[in-house]
């Protein structure tokens, strides 16, 4: 298998976040509609066979990665990264040589500052590459504060509409107000770039994402959300850990009979919908599918697996459509965390 980055570019704004499983969703419809029943069935036979020509991660802001979840820090660990930002915040009150901006209580700021630094999505792959022999979350505060870096995000809001009375065709005088939450770019162009491992061809996985992707993504395509242009398909030498111990997913998924189970994670309940033909058809079939949890992007397992990817097809979600399967899958990449290796030691003793 293969590594690709392929370019996606956002030119509205969403009603549905953009994740793996979704976007899986929309390449299986795109490939019906254009290639018919027969194609995407030997499509969703060979993704559950030993060698998947098709896996794919959450999409990431331009130039980034999911930030690795790891453990809370030690006392040691977290006085060092406490340390260091009342330095960096020093330095930076420095170079301002502004007297007003002094900061009256520096140790609090960097209490402060290490909370929303927790919280963090996202990784440059610049920095992550400086970490992946050693990843922990003093090293990555420290290649951060090094090339500060902050990703292009989606601006989340809550839209209010009026229910439109289809008698009148005016809106409707009480109760019809509701709101949605609906996802804006900060910029005219707004890039993802999505990691794949692939045994096709680049150009046949272009096709696939321009079939799913042409009449948009996620909630409310119909009215203009969720366009996205696909962009070039590019090989994607990702860096890698020399002596790896762990790896970091790069979308959601959920874990396999024979997947590492060591590690640290978190997870996200998804309450599906089926989407297409039966959607349309909801009067004979339920569109909501059962709840299934799934674990987040960034989560790290160890050891590494023998396949470069975690993760599998879940079926039976329906409760009638047994064709139904949810992609559950995601690429891995190779990481080394000195944590294991102590948490190893501790249980061993």
């Amino acid at each position: 298998m293969k590594r690709y980055k392929l370019r996606l570019t956002l030119k509205s704004r969403m009603g549905t976040p953009i994740t793996a499983d979704t976007l899986f969703g929309h390449l299986c419809w795109g490939m019906l509609y254009y290639e018919g029943q027969a194609a995407l069935e030997k499509f969703l036979d060979d993704m559950q066979s030993s060698q998947p020509p098709l896996i794919i991660g959450d999409p990431c802001p331009e130039g980034f990665l999911p930030s690795p979840i790891l453990p809370p820090a030690s006392v040691d660990e977290y006085n060092q990264m406490k340390y260091h930002l009342q330095q960096h915040i020093d330095s930076e009150r420095v170079k301002q040589d502004d007297p007003s901006k002094a900061v009256e209580h520096p140790a609090i700021e960097a209490h402060d500052k290490l909370k929303e630094y927790r919280k963090r999505q996202w990784i440059s792959v610049e920095n992550f590459s400086k970490c992946i022999d050693n990843l922990s979350a003093l090293s990555l505060l420290q290649a951060n504060l090094e090339s500060p870096s902050s990703p292009k995000v989606l601006k989340e809001a809550t839209v209010f509409h009026n229910t439109i009375n289809r008698i009148t065709l005016h809106t409707a005088e009480e109760g019809g107000l509701f709101v949605q939450t609906e996802y804006f770019p900060d910029c005219p162009d707004f890039h993802f770039d999505l990691y794949i491992l692939s045994t096709l061809e680049p150009e046949r996985i272009r096709t696939i994402f321009e079939e799913g992707l042409i009449g948009g993504y996620g909630a409310d395509a119909s009215t203009g959300k969720g366009h996205i242009e696909v962009g070039q398909i590019n090989s994607a030498p990702l860096p890698e850990a020399s002596n790896a111990n762990a790896v970091l997913a790069m979308g959601v998924f959920c874990p396999a009979e024979d997947d590492p189970a060591r590690g640290w994670w978190r997870t996200e309940v998804r309450l599906g919908k089926v989407g297409g033909a039966w959607l349309v058809d909801s009067e004979k079939y339920s569109p909501f599918k059962y709840p299934l949890i799934l674990l987040k992007a960034g989560s790290i397992l160890s050891p590494p697996p023998d396949r470069p990817y975690l993760g599998r097809i879940v079926p039976n979600v329906h409760p009638t459509l047994k064709k139904v399967v949810t992609y559950a899958m995601t690429p891995v990449l190779p990481v080394r965390c000195p944590s294991l290796d102590t948490e190893l030691k501790e249980q061993s003793q």
